[in-house]
């Protein structure tokens, strides 16, 4: 082998420690990277994993508060149809009270007359007898 060859030799094999020098660091700066990607990835999932515990606490209390929001309106409809009710026995009862009055009324009125009418004939001609 002459002295070119060497020199070419020599300068290839420089060059290709140099290269393979240049991609072991990118290797390591690769798997640093990586490294950075796991750390960063791993605090992700468990973000997303305390975001869907937080969720499913979410939903569990929305369900919670969607039945206590029915029990309400069950009972609202309940009491209301009550106090419905409630008004309509008030109104009977008032009309049931009126209907009495005016029986008494008449009562009076007839027992007045007929206080009267009694009065009149115990003092009537016939007791001068």
């Amino acid at each position: 082998m002459d002295n070119a060859s060497k020199a070419e030799c020599l300068l290839f094999w420089i060059q290709a420690d140099a290269e393979n020098r240049q991609l072991r660091a990118k290797i390591k700066q690769m798997a640093m990277i990586q490294g950075q990607n796991k750390v960063c990835i791993d605090q992700l999932l468990s973000r997303l994993q305390d975001a869907e515990t937080a969720r499913r606490s979410e939903q569990s209390t929305m369900e919670a508060l969607r039945q206590q929001v029915n029990t309400y309106r069950e009972d609202f409809e309940g009491e209301r149809l009550d106090r419905h009710r409630a008004q309509e026995r008030v109104v009977n009862l008032e009309r049931q009270v009126a209907a009495l009055k005016q029986r008494v009324h008449v009562i009076i009125v007839r027992s007045s007359f007929v206080l009267r009418f009694s009065s009149v004939h115990i003092s009537g001609p016939w007791q001068e007898l």
